[in-house]
């Protein structure tokens, strides 16, 4: 009767161990809490991006069944994002005139629709103009939409900057007319008239740990350096500037993507993550593809100007989140940290309009690392040398018997 039982628990913790041997190969896992329907959302939490592979392909959803088998659930990752429609509207123009005022530029629409963006594509280089943009039923009646309105371009051997985009409320008139108060010469190459929308995703913003600016005279530079609590998916950075003056800026947004220590301390390896202008006429927030980051640098080129003072630096990251399918009751875990990990092919990817619109979040556990089991290694029986210095005695005193032995025949 006893070895019954002894074989029933033996068996049943061998199949516990093939159950578990999946799992053993990646290093963390997270309880998942809280599934009581087939299609639930868990959103990926903060301190997990840096233990996992840049590309998410290391991340499974496995169960444990009662009977003790390891079973997988299906998976459809979501990266948040924001969307930009830009539906432009036929127009031809009907005017170029030059008056006392400046040039004027007058656009029909063929078909009135709501606008609220004008692009002014302008031949010439080196200009800071004002623009006023007014709007009309009948050009006879004329409404100011915008005025003193800055269009600027700089270009030199450090600056290649053009801002010449006219951004305005939603307003709707057969007719526009743009005012460029100048008595230069302007050539309008084309344009284009749109409405744009923008759909914002919901971007998470990450507190910022640790914040350094410097300026270097003589690189004419400031340096703005953050780190963040952990690597994190950025995708979004915005500057806040204090001053009053009108400037333009080029800047280099870098991440630290190595770091190797050498005898003379720790080299940082730094990458362009975005090449920008910070400028007085724009917002100044920068939208870049989504990258893990946990240090950041801002390099701004001051050349021969006053350097500026930083106000805030926000970064904010797109939330990434888990569409999983349970099909089958079991004890779930999310489990990553693998290398050189696959990325799963799920029949999920194939239908995913089928999944529900609405969804419930599961929470997740504590992470914990996953033990591994380790075959225990014995050392070589030389690997003493207590026993090879036995065995070179021993040696040498059977060899001196065969010696004596044969001089007392002899």
């Amino acid at each position: 009767m006893n070895l019954k039982i002894k074989f029933l628990l033996y068996l049943n913790l061998f199949v516990y161990t093939l159950a578990f041997g999946q799992i053993e190969q990646y290093d963390y896992q997270r309880s998942i809490n809280g599934i009581n329907n087939q299609w639930h959302q868990i959103d990926l939490p903060e301190g997990m991006y840096e233990k996992v592979d840049p590309s998410f392909s290391d991340i499974r959803i496995f169960g444990i069944t009662n009977e003790k088998d390891t079973i997988e659930a299906p998976y459809l990752l979501k990266i948040g994002k924001s969307i930009i429609e830009k539906e432009a509207t036929p127009f031809k123009i009907i005017n170029k005139t030059l008056t006392k005022n400046g040039h004027y530029f007058t656009f029909e629409l063929t078909n009135p629709t709501i606008l609220n963006q004008i692009i002014l594509d302008i031949g010439e280089q080196n200009f800071d103009w004002k623009i006023k943009l007014e709007g009309s039923q009948n050009q006879q009646d004329w409404f100011t939409i915008k005025d003193n309105y800055r269009i600027v371009s700089i270009n030199n051997p450090a600056t290649d900057y053009q801002f010449t985009t006219l951004n305005f409320t939603t307003a709707k008139y057969r007719f526009f007319r743009v005012l460029v108060k100048t008595s230069r010469v302007v050539t309008l190459k084309k344009a284009q008239l749109a409405l744009q929308n923008k759909a914002v995703a919901d971007y998470i913003t990450y507190p910022i740990m640790q914040q350094e600016i410097s300026n270097n005279k003589q690189q004419k530079t400031t340096l703005i350096e953050l780190e963040l609590a952990h690597a994190t998916p950025l995708s979004f950075l915005k500057i806040g500037i204090n001053n009053n003056f009108d400037f333009y800026r080029s800047i280099n947004i870098q991440y630290l993507k190595d770091s190797i220590q050498t005898e003379k301390g720790w080299h940082y390896q730094y990458q362009s993550l975005h090449r920008a202008v910070l400028s007085s006429l724009e917002s100044n927030d920068y939208s870049f593809k989504s990258t893990l980051v946990k240090k950041l640098r801002i390099i701004i080129q001051n050349q021969d100007n006053p350097p500026l003072t930083i106000d805030s630096v926000v970064i904010k990251g797109y939330p990434h989140q888990l569409i999983a399918r349970f099909t089958q009751p079991a004890i779930y875990y999310l489990t990553y940290g693998r290398k050189n990990s696959p990325s799963p092919r799920y029949d999920l990817q194939q239908f995913s309009d089928k999944i529900p619109t609405t969804l419930t979040t599961l929470s997740l556990g504590e992470e914990q690392l996953i033990p591994k089991t380790t075959t225990p290694t014995t050392s070589p029986l030389f690997a003493n040398k207590w026993w090879l210095w036995g065995l070179m005695g021993f040696i040498i005193l059977v060899l001196g018997w065969f010696t004596m032995k044969m001089l007392k025949e002899t």
